[in-house]
């Protein structure tokens, strides 16, 4: 069971002609074309309804992560599970206009975790107490004691550019991406 959620904060993707992007599919082997696409965001989901009336509904969970920026031009490659196709879809987006160009501070912000507050560690469960801290793997949001966390690394996909705390479950996935083994 997944204990992430994440935080709209002060982010809005209002019902306005400032929700229209352009999306490539790169998941998709044929038609690489830019295609307009209107997002909402609605209870932990993006809302994508493009011009030919299909609708994605990309959740807002631990699947969901920034690949690359291309931060001067406003393109993010994100990569999501598709409730729809029941796999992980890449995605090229980047706002149609000016008015949208602080749509990278959105991006971020629908990736800040709500850490979850627990009296245990949610891998070895152990209590918590005087002699035994609580932390949080900065990629699955878990809180995690030390001997669980013992890892530091980027995770640019979730825009942390500097080392951050992850936990030993997710430091063995980030290595084995990063190794081409997944």
């Amino acid at each position: 069971m997944s204990t992430l959620s994440h935080n709209m904060g002060n982010a809005s993707l209002e019902s306005s002609t400032q929700n229209m992007f352009q999306v490539i599919d790169l998941s998709q082997q044929s038609n690489k074309a830019w295609t307009a696409t209107k997002l909402s965001y609605i209870n932990h989901f993006l809302l994508a309804n493009n011009s030919s009336n299909t609708t994605e509904e990309i959740p807002i969970d631990n699947h969901f992560q920034i690949i690359s920026e291309q931060p001067e031009e406003h393109i993010y490659t994100l990569q999501f599970y598709s409730v729809q196709k029941q796999q992980l879809v890449t995605w090229k987006i980047r706002p149609t206009n000016a008015e949208v160009q602080n749509f990278d501070k959105t991006l971020k912000e629908l990736l800040e975790f709500r850490w979850k507050n627990s009296k245990f560690c949610e891998i070895c469960e152990k209590r918590f107490g005087l002699f035994i801290r609580k932390h949080h793997c900065r990629k699955c949001a878990r809180c995690v004691c030390k001997n669980c966390s013992p890892f530091r690394s980027t995770l640019p996909e979730l825009t942390y550019k500097e080392f951050v705390r992850i936990c030993v479950q997710c430091s063995q996935r980030v290595t084995a991406l990063r190794k081409g083994e997944i």
